[in-house]
């Protein structure tokens, strides 16, 4: 049994005994099986269980259908494509359960829902930096089309995720993920394994924090072509470039206009606003939007660009600090305000998301993210290829892949498209530290 086999058969064990109410003492007695050998079994000791020692386990926790499956699978003793299939089919393969409501992201969910509703459209990719929301609008979408029609989604987490997209609290689903995930990696049998799993069945595969450069990519294709009712979602921090892939670039939450500063209606309803209140509202269950701080607030989501993942973080220091702290330290250096204060998280934060960023780009994307972001106001592709004496097709290119990386926001004025680097961004690129340093060697690589 390999480490992979090891570690899913001992969680499952576990969880199954637990959840039965048993100690390992019970367990022992209603399965024949040994205290000893059950607690070597639990705790990774015991090597390749026995086929009859698997039954008897299962038999003592009275496991049926898709568990009994997933005991088997995850012990190396089940025919893979049978046992894969019993769980698969269990519950009609739920997403994982989020955490939390998504919030202002209607217009990308409709969006999402149109492409794959046409029936048409079979591969979507959702492209932007890290912290943007992509796994969280995937996981909307994979739960309204479950919903739905009762369509099983096969959601493939990114390596090294947990949490709800790990589908923790499942662990036949967190089972099939593990399987799945490491099918896709491969080819030739192993992909049509997988195929076979999925047939001519409607299904939804969740593709989540995919790299390009992974073989994931001719998996995928090769389960399109083989499986005519599957539909794919991807989320990559940069497109895949698929033959018929769609698109949709994910920017950061839309932030208020400064002019609506003083109408808290509209205010709470702004999308960056909103989910920054959710989050200071659970840790100080008492603060309230008032004509007083509403600037002072609209202000802090703006300098931190309306990005999920600095808005949390920023709602955190709200323990320590005071509004006009906050404010001031998002003035001057709104990276700082994007950290959050506990270093124990998996999650990186956003600076390092956008050192990572920047360390993708081309140099001369790089070249002119620098230019770029020395500019405060609103800026054409017209006014960028003045500014940096280049063609208009190659700035446009560049722009076009800054946005798509997600270190660009577009807009719209008078019906003309007016683009802006991120504030966060600015200051990195601004700044005379370690990320400085790795734009600067970004920029002058040859």
């Amino acid at each position: 049994m390999t480490d992979d086999h090891e570690g899913q058969f001992r969680l499952l064990l576990r969880t199954y005994r637990r959840r039965a109410g048993l100690t390992q003492e019970q367990l022992a007695g209603l399965s024949t099986v040994s205290v000893r050998a059950i607690r070597d079994l639990e705790l990774g000791r015991a090597q390749s269980p026995r086929r009859e020692t698997v039954r008897l386990l299962a038999d003592g926790l009275r496991l049926g259908g898709h568990r009994r499956a997933a005991l088997k699978l995850a012990a190396g003793r089940g025919a893979m494509d049978g046992a894969l299939k019993e769980v698969y089919d269990a519950e009609s393969s739920p997403p994982p359960t989020p955490l939390g409501p998504l919030v202002g992201r209607d217009q990308e969910m409709r969006a999402l829902g149109d492409m794959l509703g046409s029936g048409h459209e079979r591969l979507v990719t959702i492209v932007g930096m890290g912290g943007v929301g992509k796994t969280r609008l995937a996981l909307e979408l994979a739960h309204t089309v479950h919903g739905r029609g009762r369509m099983p989604v096969l959601w493939v987490p990114r390596h090294g995720s947990v949490g709800p997209a790990a589908h923790s609290a499942n662990p036949s689903m967190a089972l099939l993920a593990s399987r799945v995930q490491g099918l896709l990696g491969t080819n030739g049998e192993a992909v049509d394994e997988l195929a076979s799993l999925i047939g001519t069945r409607p299904t939804l595969l969740v593709a989540d924090g995919q790299d390009p450069k992974r073989d994931t990519r001719m998996s995928i294709l090769e389960l399109l072509h083989s499986c005519p009712g599957l539909r794919v979602v991807v989320t990559t921090r940069e497109p895949y470039q698929y033959p018929g892939e769609r698109l949709l670039p994910l920017s950061p939450l839309a932030v208020s206009d400064p002019a609506h500063d003083g109408d808290l209606a509209q205010l709470e309803s702004s999308p960056s606003t909103s989910l920054w209140l959710s989050h200071v509202r659970h840790l100080r269950p008492g603060f309230r939007l008032t004509e007083s701080n509403a600037p002072t607030v609209a202000g802090i989501c703006r300098a931190l660009d309306g990005l999920p993942l600095a808005l949390e973080a920023a709602a955190s220091w709200f323990l320590i600090y005071s509004l006009e702290q906050m404010a001031e330290t998002a003035a001057r250096d709104p990276l700082a305000l994007a950290a959050p204060p506990s270093a124990s998280g998996s999650a990186p934060d956003v600076r390092a998301l956008l050192v990572d960023a920047v360390a993708a780009l081309k140099p001369a994307q790089a070249r002119l993210l620098a230019r770029l972001a020395a500019l405060d106001q609103p800026w054409s592709v017209e006014t960028a290829a003045t500014l940096t004496n280049c063609t208009l097709p190659d700035v446009a290119r560049a722009v076009y892949a800054l946005v798509l990386r997600g270190l660009v926001r577009q807009s719209e004025t008078d019906g003309a498209a007016r683009f802006a680097v991120l504030t966060l961004a600015r200051h990195l690129v601004g700044g005379a530290d370690v990320a400085g340093q790795a734009l600067e060697l970004t920029v002058n690589a040859s």
